[in-house]
């Protein structure tokens, strides 16, 4: 059995052992070596190909449940049959793991990820490069618009913001 931990400035590489029969086996001690951090976990396949990606709020339980087999869900039978390693990135919050995942799925187009491959993204506000500005949400970034901020993963707080700014600065 080969294990291996190398820090990459904030990322974190655990490498399992190989699959042996019907259940997925990782030693106890690299588990206690994850974060009860916030963060993304990619699993990768023997070849290194990432084929999963996940945001936890804490990465050793989130980890763990894979690895354990208590997540129930259909597909992570299989995707533990073929994973090979799982590559851990730090983050300083819950908000940041979520837009960091969105990010890195829209990226990476990963096998048993089926969420998130589409054109869907995270709204921004930003206003128009117009002669008369308006402050509009878009999930587009343009040259023609001008100061984004976000991305907002809650909607409705985005909205409260923007009625916010427009009733102090209208335009």
């Amino acid at each position: 059995r080969r294990k291996q931990n190398i820090h990459l400035q904030k990322k974190i590489i655990l490498s399992t052992p190989e699959n042996t029969g019907n259940s997925y086996i990782i030693d106890e001690n690299l588990l206690k070596k994850l974060p009860e951090t916030p963060g993304v976990y990619q699993f990768k396949n023997k070849l290194g190909k990432v084929i999963y990606i996940g945001k936890a709020k804490n990465l050793r339980a989130r980890v763990s449940q894979y690895i354990s087999g208590t997540d129930s869900r259909p597909m992570v039978e299989s995707l533990m049959k073929k994973a090979g390693s799982v590559e851990i990135i730090l983050t300083n919050s819950e908000t940041e793991a979520l837009v960091l995942e969105n990010l890195l799925i829209k990226n990476r187009q990963p096998l048993f990820n089926i969420d998130l491959k589409d054109d869907k993204t995270y709204p921004y506000l930003a206003v128009t490069d117009e002669e008369w500005p308006r402050l509009i949400s878009t999930r587009r970034l343009s040259k023609k618009l001008k100061y984004f901020r976000g991305p907002f993963t809650q909607i409705n707080l985005m909205n409260s913001l923007k009625s916010l700014i427009q009733a102090l600065y209208p335009l």
